[in-house]
């Protein structure tokens, strides 16, 4: 019903087959995809942990109506 907000790395799997989603569309309204430098294994590490620290922000003072 509502929409998310997914962050996802920049760098997938060399034979990835996920659509830019990662499948997360059939569960909303919509997706808002934000991707980051890096990979998953490091999406909590600079430089990549201040792009999700400020989507992260930004979609909390959205959902508060800000």
């Amino acid at each position: 019903e509502g929409r998310l907000t997914l962050v996802r790395a920049r760098r997938l799997n060399v034979v990835s087959t996920h659509s830019r989603d990662l499948g997360w569309g059939h569960l909303a309204a919509g997706v808002d995809v934000r991707v980051v430098p890096g990979h998953h294994w490091n999406l909590l590490e600079p430089p990549a942990l201040g792009a999700v620290a400020t989507f992260l922000t930004d979609a909390i003072v959205a959902a508060e109506g800000g």
